[in-house]
């Protein structure tokens, strides 16, 4: 498996270069419009959320993304210096259903094939696996190579 990453400050600034990245690598990787758009939503959801509530402001330390594509699937690796943060001990729901906003963690798992999260050496590491889908959003089933 091979990885491609990307660094960046955590600033609003920094996220359309960060988008524009994953859409071109998605682009060689031959995802289509809405696979790309997952990977983007999945990754600037994750990019908000190290601003808005683990710095809780914009900051010049970095964030890092790598990505590899699967045969069903895009894994995302994450990575950012904002102090640790477990989302999964988090409860997805627990967002107001009248409120704006508060509603990301439940998104990502909806997204997700599988998310699993480290604290490695006081940096936040969030790996999250999106299946491939088909056009009308249904899973990819394994292609039979016999």
């Amino acid at each position: 498996m091979h990885f491609t990453d990307y660094r960046c400050p955590a600033r609003y600034a920094a996220l359309s270069a960060l988008l524009a990245w994953l859409e071109n690598q998605a682009a060689q990787a031959g995802l289509g419009g809405d696979e790309t758009r997952r990977l983007q939503l999945v990754v600037e959801e994750l990019f908000a959320n190290t601003v808005e509530h683990g710095f809780g402001e914009e900051s010049d330390r970095p964030v890092a993304v790598a990505v590899a594509f699967l045969p069903n699937g895009v894994l995302i690796d994450y990575r950012d210096e904002a102090p640790p943060f477990n989302p999964l001990a988090q409860d997805p729901t627990a967002g107001s259903a009248k409120a704006i906003g508060g509603h990301g963690l439940n998104i990502l798992q909806n997204l997700a094939r599988s998310m699993e999260y480290e604290c490695i050496d006081g940096r936040n590491s969030i790996r999250i696996e999106l299946p491939r889908v088909g056009k009308l959003g249904e899973p990819q089933l394994p292609v039979d190579t016999r």
